[in-house]
C-alpha cells in the first residue's frame, strides 16, 4: 500500500500532539516542583497527579521522584499517588536546575556513542598480580581471614619451569634451558616428520 496524504498528515498531526503534550506536561512539572519547593505546596503535584492521563502518570512519577518528591505510588486497590513532602528542602537550586534541563517525557531520543574498547595496559602477568593485590585489599575490610589466607597462598606462589620425567620426579628449569628443551623437542619432532 502506498503512502497517501491523508495518512502522512495525521502521522505529522499525532507527532506534533505529541510534542505538545510532552511540553505542557514539562511546563505542569516544573511548575508544581517550584511551588513543593519554594512555599512547601503540594497542591500543585497532588492535583496534576491525580488528573493526568495513565500513560502519563508513571512518566511524571518519575520525573518528580527525580526531582526530589516523596511520592508514593498507589497500592493494589487504590487508584491515586499520594504526594508527601519534599525530600530535602536544601537542595532546592539544583532540582531548579534539574528540571529545566530535563523533561518529564523525552520526545528527542539522543544517540549515544558506542563504547570504546578497553585498551588493556601492561603484561597478563602484571594485570593479573594488580587484579590479585585489589582482591586481597577489598577482603581485608569485609572478610580479614580469607584476604590473609589468599596473601598467604598468592606470596608463596613460584613460577617455575618445570618437566616431570618417567618416574614423575620434578626437574625445574631456567629460561635457558627451558629455551635449549623446546629447540631440541622441535628438532626431534621434525626429524620423526621426515623419516615418516
Amino acid at each position: 500500500m502506498a503512502l497517501t496524504k491523508k495518512f502522512t498528515d495525521q502521522v505529522i498531526a499525532l507527532s506534533n500532539r505529541g510534542v505538545a503534550v510532552a511540553e505542557s506536561a514539562h511546563t505542569l512539572g516544573k511548575v508544581a516542583v517550584k511551588a513543593a519547593y519554594s512555599n512547601a505546596d503540594l497542591e500543585p503535584a497532588q492535583y496534576l497527579m491525580d488528573n493526568l492521563p495513565k500513560y502519563i502518570q508513571q512518566a511524571m512519577f518519575n520525573w518528580f521522584k527525580r526531582a526530589g518528591l516523596d511520592i508514593i505510588a498507589p497500592t493494589t486497590g487504590e487508584k491515586l499517588y499520594k504526594v508527601m513532602q519534599v525530600v530535602d528542602q536544601k537542595r532546592q537550586s539544583k532540582v531548579f536546575e534539574w528540571v529545566e534541563a530535563n523533561p518529564v517525557m523525552v520526545i528527542e531520543v539522543k544517540e549515544v556513542a558506542a563504547p570504546k574498547d578497553k585498551v588493556l595496559k601492561g603484561t597478563a602477568e602484571e594485570r593479573a598480580h594488580k587484579a590479585m593485590q585489589s582482591l586481597i585489599t577489598r577482603l581485608k575490610e569485609s572478610d580479614p581471614e580469607t584476604s590473609a589466607l589468599i596473601n598467604d597462598v598468592y606470596a608463596t606462589m613460584n613460577y617455575t619451569n618445570v618437566m616431570f620425567d618417567g618416574q614423575s620426579h620434578k626437574i625445574e628449569m631456567d629460561a635457558d634451558e627451558v629455551k635449549w628443551f623446546t629447540e631440541k623437542l622441535t628438532e626431534r619432532r621434525l626429524t620423526a616428520r621426515l623419516a615418516a
